[in-house]
């Protein structure tokens, strides 16, 4: 078991016991969490935008790199002008 810097447990395991996540599972939902706080504020200050998500597609690799490929897909929805206007802010 792994415990957070703010003391939230998290359980971990191999693929031989399955008593937990293995950390390449982790590794895809980490990242689509960061990329969607990373925009989170824009869209809070933007009250236009109904709507925002992020899903991400990977190919997995049996050998390193695990990844190979990776495809995230941000969704957005409400005014069309807020939506290009907090695009254009956050440099995407």
């Amino acid at each position: 078991m792994a415990v957070s810097g703010t003391g939230h447990a998290l359980v971990m395991d191999d693929a031989d016991r399955h008593a937990g996540a293995k950390p390449t599972e982790l590794r895809l939902p980490a990242w689509r969490l960061h990329s969607f706080c990373g925009h989170r504020h824009s869209m809070q200050e933007t009250p236009e935008v109904t709507r925002y998500e992020v899903e991400l597609r990977a190919e997995r690799n049996p050998n390193l790199p695990r990844f190979t490929r990776v495809k995230f897909m941000h969704r957005l929805r409400g005014d069309i002008e807020a939506v290009e206007r907090v695009l254009h802010l956050s440099g995407d």
